[in-house]
């Protein structure tokens, strides 16, 4: 198809931007732009003039600029506190590897409760002793099959063994320990998990809608073929009908010949001059790019299998549980003092509220997966060589440049009509200034007649008193 595209008559900075092929253009935003109307009469025509003007190679820097635009490790001394604080093999009978001792130790340490009472409140899912963080420090610190055989094995008083082998003793008989703490751990975590989540899928859901929705982007799109072709006019990626999106990001890489400006800077500038701000609604309709932009969508593939993996597990773990014979449970029972063991009631609450979040979190995954595959074939891209996360982040960085060109540009008309305001003041003020000089010189000449009429009138009094005196002098005699 022939496009009528007006050349420069200079050479020009051209546009960097990738041509579509016209079969991938249907279907497209690109489809229905009227771009090339901004060639013709009316008050949004395109002044080519100034275009070359402004990205002309010829004429380069002759345009004038614009106005107003700790280190430390582990010492031997260290090394020799910790000798002295480890209690010596005569008072302490030590089973276990001497890290995992240690550790375990530390560990405990902070719980500031006998061992009985921290196995009590794992037998219980006694969320009020121990909380997420708790559950977590616990994980590493739970009794192999060999350990658990060293300490039956051990003939001694309980007391003459290591804190972290009393610890052990005490939680040993609880069954299926690991498991226990693995699905509570999951328990703690998972709301805020699926919270994250569905943050990032909404966000690049509603994305993706903004793209399809608006006005002002398919608007803003249709300016960038205008000015595009007539800079790109007189080279191979002239008379383009559609362009690869990431021609957006490149706006500010053309360079005008006003010192600092771009021909984003041009763009902003013509949509103010066309009194076109209803471009700038790209920027309110695009709110939740930035937050889409941030999503790796690998890693939130891989979340949301996860989550549903979790769910999974728990219930798995819950019919193991409820399946173990009487025996299998009657020693730790008789330890617990009576106490029933509450994994069955805490993890069936669990499932009842978590399964259908689950199962949310993968029903928006997929359809963040369909959208924004739509949102990159709309533009005219191929999903299969445009990931989702290049695709976001292209529009974040869009929609970051003209923010910040459009912040500039509001500031450097504030700063004008600052300008032009203080002029019109100072203009102001002189005017009052010279017609105070004036009034006063005024002032003094009418004080000045005053004077010379008092003195006459002095004069005359003077004269009509020395008359009278004659008179009556006259009189007299």
């Amino acid at each position: 198809m022939k496009l009528n595209v007006p050349k420069p008559s200079v050479k020009v900075r051209g546009v960097n931007w990738t041509k579509l092929a016209g079969r991938l253009v249907s279907g497209t935003v690109w489809e229905k732009l009227a771009w090339q109307d901004l060639y013709g009469g009316g008050a949004r025509k395109i002044d080519l003039k100034q275009l070359e003007t402004l990205f002309s190679l010829e004429d380069r820097g002759k345009t004038n600029s614009k106005a107003g635009r700790g280190t430390g490790g582990s010492g031997g001394g260290d090394e020799a506190s910790n000798k002295a604080k480890k209690i010596t093999a005569s008072t302490k009978v030590t089973l276990l590897d001497a890290k995992i001792g240690n550790n375990c130790a530390i560990m405990l340490s902070k719980f500031r409760m006998a061992n009985e009472q921290l196995a009590v409140a794992i037998w219980t899912m006694d969320q009020e002793v121990l909380d997420e963080e708790a559950v977590e420090a616990l994980l590493p610190f739970i009794p192999t099959a060999d350990e658990k055989a060293l300490l039956e094995d051990h003939k001694g008083p309980t007391e003459s063994l290591g804190a972290a082998e009393q610890y052990y003793l005490a939680i040993m008989h609880i069954p299926r320990l690991t498991q226990r703490l693995r699905c509570w751990d999951i328990a703690f975590k998972f709301e805020a998990r699926v919270e994250f989540a569905q943050g990032q899928l909404e966000a690049g859901i509603l994305a993706c809608r903004a793209v399809k929705t608006s006005k002002a982007f398919k608007r803003f799109l249709d300016l960038v073929l205008t000015v595009g072709n007539v800079l790109n006019g007189g080279g191979f990626r002239g008379s383009a009908a559609a362009v690869g999106i990431n021609v957006l990001p490149m706006l500010k890489d053309t360079k005008s010949n006003t010192s600092g400006e771009t021909l984003l800077h041009y763009l902003v500038e013509l949509i103010k001059k066309q009194k076109r701000d209803d471009l700038f609604q790209v920027l309110d309709d695009f709110e939740f790019v930035e937050e889409a932009s941030k999503i790796d969508f690998a890693q939130l593939a891989a979340e949301s299998s996860r989550i549903q993996a979790d769910v999974a597990k728990v219930a798995r773990e819950l019919e193991t549980m409820g399946a173990l014979p009487p025996e299998a449970t009657a020693k730790v029972r008789s330890v617990m003092a009576g106490k029933a063991d509450m994994f069955g009631p805490a993890m069936e609450e669990f499932l009842a509220m978590c399964e259908s979040q689950a199962m949310e979190v993968a029903a928006t995954h997929e359809m963040l997966e369909a959208k924004i595959d739509d949102a990159i074939r709309l533009v005219g891209e191929d999903p299969a060589k445009m990931s989702g996360e290049q695709f976001l982040q292209l529009l974040n960085t869009f929609r970051a440049d003209l923010a910040k060109v459009r912040k500039e540009d509001r500031a450097a008309r504030r700063e004008a009509a600052r300008r032009k305001s203080s002029g019109q003041s100072a203009k102001q003020a002189a005017k009052i200034a010279r017609q105070k000089r004036a009034g006063s010189s005024l002032v003094g000449e009418e004080h000045a007649v005053l004077d010379v009429d008092r003195n006459v009138t002095r004069k005359l009094m003077d004269i009509d008193f020395d008359i009278e005196e004659v008179e009556a002098d006259d009189g007299m005699e």
